[in-house]
């Protein structure tokens, strides 16, 4: 085996140990910058939750207001009775008597879009849904009966995601709107002519 002669190997630690290096003020913003890193990443996780709850909500809220929109454009496609308002209908449907609305201002059922059958309320179909500190409320009902050219109803809703906030001082809860989706479909009724 031969060594190195003592010159080459003296030359290559001066070169790793002597002349090359960082300085204290490099190590510091090195360590500021991965600091900053590892905060954003940090930061992002712990906002996961946060987002999967409000996906949570968006995609219960769009699931619901997708069932209440069939089952109206069921019901009024297959009506034997029909009377359209402006944000309600009754029909006559498999021999019950049906009313889809909004429930009243101030009421218990306010913001949720109610079906009654026979007169009783025993559905809600929009808007009772709540998770933690999300909800939603339906903000608009509109129903239009389009007797010409064609004989068809537009049906018009729209939803509003809310987030509760409680002011730290005074203890009051406010709901502010995240979102808003709007949800629209025709209906031909096969059995009435409007």
């Amino acid at each position: 085996m031969r060594l190195m002669p003592k010159h080459k190997a003296q030359k290559i630690i001066e070169t790793l140990c002597g002349v090359s290096g960082f300085t204290l003020v490099e190590l510091m913003v090195a360590t500021l910058i991965m600091a900053g890193l590892i905060a954003a990443i940090m930061m992002s996780y712990s906002n996961m939750p946060i987002s999967s709850a409000k996906g949570n909500v968006v995609l219960a809220l769009e699931q619901d207001a997708s069932l209440a929109m069939e089952d109206m454009t069921n019901t009024i496609r297959g009506a034997t009775a029909l009377n359209i308002g402006a944000n309600s209908f009754t029909a006559t449907f498999n021999g019950q008597n049906l009313q889809y609305h909004l429930g009243a201002v101030g009421g218990a059922f306010e913001g949720i879009l109610l079906k009654d059958v026979d007169a009783a309320t025993n559905q809600l179909q929009v808007g009772d849904f709540s998770m933690e500190q999300y909800g939603m409320e339906v903000s608009n009902l509109v129903f239009v009966s389009n007797p010409n050219p064609v004989n068809t109803v537009s049906i018009n809703m729209t939803i509003n995601l809310l987030q509760t906030i409680i002011n730290q001082n005074t203890g009051a809860r406010e709901n502010v709107i995240l979102d808003t989706l709007t949800f629209a479909t025709q209906v031909s009724p096969r059995n009435v002519t409007l």
